[in-house]
């Protein structure tokens, strides 16, 4: 089996978002940062082929998900799903959430 963990760390900062108080309401609900944890795994893979399919899943995941990633768009989206997965989003008035579900 091989498997790889990507791991993105963010700063919630102003320039992320065209509403200025958004970004510190957001943080004293969920903290100063957020962090993407994303595990991919591939099972059966021969020994001899480890490097091989390792090298593989970067360039998948540099084609497919990286676009993701660097869209000006992805801080907003990322911190809006990092608040509905913690549960937090009783802390952020809808206002907040309904402007980053806009994006």
């Amino acid at each position: 089996m091989v498997s790889l963990e990507i791991k993105c760390e963010m700063d919630i900062l102003p320039r992320h978002f065209k509403n200025v108080s958004i970004p510190e309401e957001i943080k004293s609900a969920i903290g100063e940062k957020i962090t993407i944890l994303r595990k991919i795994q591939q099972m059966g893979v021969p020994s001899a082929r480890v490097n091989q399919v390792k090298d593989e899943i970067i360039h998948n995941f540099k084609r497919n998900s990286l676009p993701y990633f660097t869209s000006s768009s992805f801080p907003a989206k990322a911190i809006l799903s990092e608040i509905r997965k913690s549960r937090k989003s009783d802390h952020i008035s809808a206002a907040t959430i309904e402007f980053l579900c806009a994006k």
